[in-house]
């Protein structure tokens, strides 16, 4: 097979739209392999460091959920304070 500039000029056009959509594929998908990632390692080590996050209700108010791993609890509070205070006395009583 001949190869002359046409041909080869082709094929560098090719790889480098095959590249830019590879690049485009690992932009969309590596945030997504990493919280995979991340949560597999979290189960495989475990954690014994409470979850906290809030939830917001329809009518404006926030509900605080704690999950403790060590007991496979989980409690809910209407303020930050109450959540402290759980804190406090599960791990610094």
């Amino acid at each position: 097979m001949k190869i002359n500039q046409s041909s080869l000029s082709l094929r560098s056009n090719l790889f480098s739209e095959n590249r830019q959509n590879k690049n485009k594929i690992e932009e969309i998908f590596s945030p997504v392999y990493s919280k995979i990632f991340q949560k597999i390692l979290n189960f495989l080590v475990g954690s014994s460091e409470p979850k906290i996050w809030q939830y917001q209700t329809k009518s404006g108010d926030v509900i605080w959920h704690i999950y403790d791993p060590r007991t496979g609890k989980t409690e809910q509070f209407i303020s930050d304070q109450d959540v402290r205070v759980w804190i406090e006395n599960q791990y610094y009583s």
